[in-house]
């Protein structure tokens, strides 16, 4: 029994016996905070509305490494902090709202300026974390990653190849195609210099090079698919295997193994076909994973289309979308047509981008919209 007016306890649900309460009372609805382990720490846990607090040294190792106030980005803002309906648990009086957002996701967060605790309602840490972790890669320099070395590395790669680097997009699962597809090209193409040092090079490109004249013959008519397993030279095969692992572990992630696999070898095989149909007379024969990979930027263009690259355009480094680049890419291909000196199948590039656009259509995975809360199981998680 108690008097009146006199607090009583409640009594803890069965998912947080064992749990002490804090002495602290949850600001969105006043219930008692239990300690609660997040990760490596333990944090303040409202069992009814789902709030966490979390002190300043828990933010990192319970939420994540970018989630600590301190190293936000200005950018991550949607705009300034303002005053917060909600009182410290810790008793400092109101704290102050953030809005943070970006690329669409947004998560609103209450902290106090005194002790530099967090409060968040259920389910917003793995927000919090997704856009600070994004704005801070999105800020960062390509090769930051391996520090100032990998910086310049990557920067006098750009420069001298003019090749893009990836922003922000991270992976939900391991690929494997991608490596073994840049093994097993890397593998060919050693075999190719093996042939070339005994003169039989000639012969195996002839069963295996794409050759519109003797395709046109009905020879050799797999050779439309396994052109894009041979390279040219070093320079030919270290830029396909790059571009194919800026582009493709994305497509692998987005559409799965399987579908991503019928995309380049059916985008390989557009490409073939276009330099067919625009060369049915020519017998230089056509190496290569352009085509294909040119499939998996058209795809990438579909499915990924706010991704931003880093590009070195005269000597500076900027970020532009995806869009961008895709698009001043396909116009260089017709500048390409215009040269007739120049020995790069834009027509396998061409042939092969639309094809893979095309396709982005028909196998991107429909995504199930996410259950409404009012018909979520009862009971919530900590951050």
């Amino acid at each position: 029994m108690h008097h009146y007016g006199q607090y009583a306890p409640p009594r803890p649900h069965r998912a947080h016996r064992g749990h002490h309460p804090t002495g602290r009372f949850c600001p969105r609805c006043s219930y008692p905070l239990y300690h609660q382990p997040a990760k490596a720490v333990w944090i303040d846990h409202c069992w009814r509305c789902g709030g966490s607090f979390v002190e300043p040294d828990e933010v990192a190792d319970a939420i994540g490494e970018h989630a600590d106030p301190t190293k936000w980005q200005a950018r991550a803002f949607a705009r300034p902090a303002t005053p917060s309906r909600l009182a410290c648990p810790s008793g400092h009086g109101r704290m102050v709202s953030y809005h943070l957002c970006h690329e669409g996701k947004e998560v609103e967060i209450d902290g106090c300026l005194v002790c530099r605790g967090l409060f968040l309602d259920s389910r917003k840490a793995r927000t919090l974390a997704a856009i600070t972790s994004a704005v801070h890669d999105e800020m960062a320099m390509p090769g930051a990653a391996k520090g100032p070395l990998g910086v310049m590395a990557m920067y006098l790669l750009q420069v001298t190849t003019l090749m893009p680097s990836k922003v922000h997009a991270p992976l939900k699962r391991k690929t494997v195609l991608v490596p073994i597809a840049i093994a097993l090209m890397t593998v060919i193409f050693a075999f190719e210099m093996l042939l070339a040092i005994s003169d039989q090079l000639d012969a195996f490109l002839r069963s295996f090079a794409f050759v519109p004249r003797d395709f046109a013959r009905g020879k050799s008519l797999l050779s439309v698919a396994t052109y894009s397993l041979l390279h040219g030279g070093v320079a030919h095969l270290l830029g396909n295997m790059y571009t194919l692992y800026v582009f493709g572990e994305n497509i692998e992630d987005t559409l799965g193994g399987a579908r991503a696999a019928v995309l380049y070898w059916a985008s390989a095989i557009a490409g073939g076909l276009l330099y067919f149909v625009l060369n049915a007379k020519s017998s230089t024969p056509l190496v290569g994973a352009s085509g294909a990979i040119a499939g998996l930027m058209g795809a990438y263009l579909v499915l990924l289309p706010r991704v931003k690259l880093w590009l070195v355009i005269f000597f500076v480094p900027v970020k532009i979308r995806v869009y961008w680049y895709m698009g001043v890419w396909f116009l260089l291909q017709f500048v390409l047509m215009m040269d007739p000196k120049s020995r790069i199948a834009w027509e396998a590039h061409v042939g092969g981008f639309i094809a893979g656009a095309a396709l982005a259509f028909v196998l991107r995975r429909r995504e199930t919209p996410e259950m409404p809360p009012s018909m979520r199981r009862p009971g919530r998680s900590a951050v």
